[in-house]
């Protein structure tokens, strides 16, 4: 049975490693990280920052199994305000120059924001929307049903917050054919060139 929590202030960096061990091999990220020794330098610190930079305005979950995380997710809520750059530059930001490429991290940031405009768009637009901006499963509990038990577990939980649609995208067919076994509509898509590569950008949305 897997427990859900909020996540605490003192567990972002091992939500941050696990997120960043989903993540290592996932197109959206090596399309713009291509070099190993730049993800495994530079992946997690990157996503620790996001997390304390957020961690006021997004709702942060965790699933566990046997009191371990195997699971984490980021909901921003209606009225969701982005950080500002001072707050991100406090949680370290200026770090990652030293970790990454900087025309790398750049062009990601880039491209990041405009993969998830539809989503901020229709969040603002439409009432009671929650966009998921975030949610992995530890690679080694993959196949097990947890994304499957966790994501219903976030429906539930914006229902319970009167949340009336969840919105995301996605840029893999495998997650999309997921989500929409699931009940999500897909509503934009259009494809990302990043230096000769090309990945879908998925944008979908639940009725709760």
């Amino acid at each position: 049975m897997l427990q859900y929590e909020k996540l605490k202030k003192e567990e972002i960096k091992v939500a941050s490693e696990l997120a960043a061990r989903a993540y290592f091999d996932y197109i959206y990220i090596t399309i713009f990280f291509p070099g190993l020794k730049e993800r495994q330098r530079g992946l997690a610190r990157f996503l620790a920052i996001n997390r304390k930079g957020n961690f006021k305005g997004s709702h942060m979950l965790t699933a566990r199994l046997d009191g371990r995380m195997v699971a984490e997710a980021a909901l921003e809520p209606p009225g969701y305000k982005q950080p500002s750059v001072l707050k991100f530059i406090l949680s370290g930001y200026l770090k990652m120059y030293f970790l990454t490429n900087w025309k790398h991290l750049h062009a990601f940031l880039a491209k990041d924001e405009e993969a998830s405009t539809p989503c901020h768009d229709y969040q603002k637009n439409n009432p009671d929307v929650w966009y998921l901006s975030m949610i992995e499963v530890d690679p080694p509990f993959h196949g097990q049903g947890i994304g499957t038990q966790f994501i219903s577990y976030l429906e539930d939980y914006v229902r319970q917050h009167g949340g009336k649609t969840m919105v995301l995208f996605t840029n893999n067919r495998e997650n999309l054919s997921f989500y929409t076994k699931r009940g999500y509509e897909l509503f934009h898509e259009y494809e990302i060139t990043h230096n000769g590569q090309t990945m879908g950008n998925w944008s979908l949305k639940k009725s709760l």
